[in-house]
């Protein structure tokens, strides 16, 4: 028991308790202003809650646009169509069909069919009476969801996207020193590549979720939100650069022409792995022209021709890809260090 305890989020235990408490204070109110389907403003709690702030703003504003419009169909399907079973049916149809063609424009129609249905399901003899009542109770849900988000135990987007950038620095760092230990060992360990590469793939999916929530926010600023996004479409292409890597570390032979670059290698490596891990930025132009000095000293002697075309291809294309992942790490010094990752 102790063990499960240990392991239990207390970020989600957290969003459960805000949840629950959401929930009840939607009833409570929906008893004081004497609304009789108040479990509507409950499961308007629970979809309107999310883990972050800027994720419920978004939910709720999705959530009033869809069932305002719903209440509006379903209020003028029942008044045309009647509340018998077939006129019933061929309303809830229609309500589906025209959701499903606009949410193709906008997911706030996607929740439009379920506010219609319920409302043609209930009918009662004034259907705008129906109409208001069951708007009333979703409208109380998404209030309180909104202020018990907000304000009780607040979880910003921003903390997590903070985090989320920092974990892809690492993921990146993990996959880069594993793609130089693969060219120098010339052994390809596709089976941690793949599983780095997938890892890093959700990150930058979960990272643009969080993106989008941090914009929703209150009390964001203009300049981290210029340099999140700076940072976010720089690390996109440094996932390419490490892929590309991959691809050229694939065709690498033992004692092949990397081997002449051991030493440029290593120190570029180093300071690659600072500026990922530590973001310290060390100079990395520095080691950059290092390797370049040692490509143009080998050139002279013709090394080159002690190896094969296409092992001397594989790492030309390699290390071209390093200093590219030089540059973008420079490029983004100012942005990683104003945000203080």
């Amino acid at each position: 028991m102790i063990s499960i305890i240990k392991q239990l989020d207390t970020a989600n235990i957290r969003h459960s308790l805000k949840t629950a408490l959401a929930a009840a204070m939607s009833m409570l109110f929906c008893d004081l202003l004497e609304l009789k389907q108040g479990y509507w403003s409950v499961i308007s709690v629970i979809i309107v809650m999310q883990s972050h702030s800027g994720g419920s703003i978004g939910a709720a504003w999705s959530r009033v646009l869809g069932t305002l419009f719903g209440a509006v169909m379903g209020v003028v399907l029942l008044t045309i169509m009647g509340s018998n079973l077939l006129t019933m049916g061929i309303s809830i149809f229609l309500s589906v069909f025209i959701s499903f063609y606009l949410s193709k424009y906008h997911d706030s129609f996607r929740v439009t069919a379920i506010t219609a249905s319920i409302i043609i399901m209930i009918g009662g003899t004034n259907p705008l009476t129906t109409g208001i009542s069951r708007l009333l109770e979703i409208t109380v849900g998404i209030l309180i969801a909104l202020f018990v988000s907000l304000f009780l135990w607040p979880s910003k987007a921003s903390d997590a996207l903070a985090r989320g950038i920092s974990s892809m620095f690492e993921k990146s760092s993990e996959l880069f020193q594993t793609l130089v230990q693969c060219l120098m060992t010339a052994e390809y360990d596709d089976t941690k590549i793949s599983n780095l590469r997938r890892e890093i793939t959700a990150t930058i999916q979960n990272n643009s979720t969080l993106f989008t929530h941090y914009l929703r926010e209150p009390g964001r600023f203009t300049s981290n939100t210029m340099d999140y996004s700076t940072i976010m479409d720089a690390q996109r292409r440094i996932f390419e650069i490490l892929i590309s890597m991959s691809h050229s570390v694939k065709g690498a032979k033992r004692n092949g022409f990397q081997q002449e670059f051991a030493v440029e290698i290593n120190a570029l490596e180093h300071v690659i792995v600072d500026a990922l891990n530590a973001k310290t930025f060390p100079n990395l132009s520095e080691a950059v022209n290092a390797m370049e000095s040692r490509r143009l000293e080998l050139r002279k002697t013709n090394t080159a021709l002690n190896y094969s075309i296409d092992d001397v291809a594989h790492f030309i294309s390699f290390s071209y890809s390093l200093k590219e992942l030089a540059f973008e790490l420079e490029g983004i010094r100012t942005a990683v260090l104003s945000t203080a990752l």
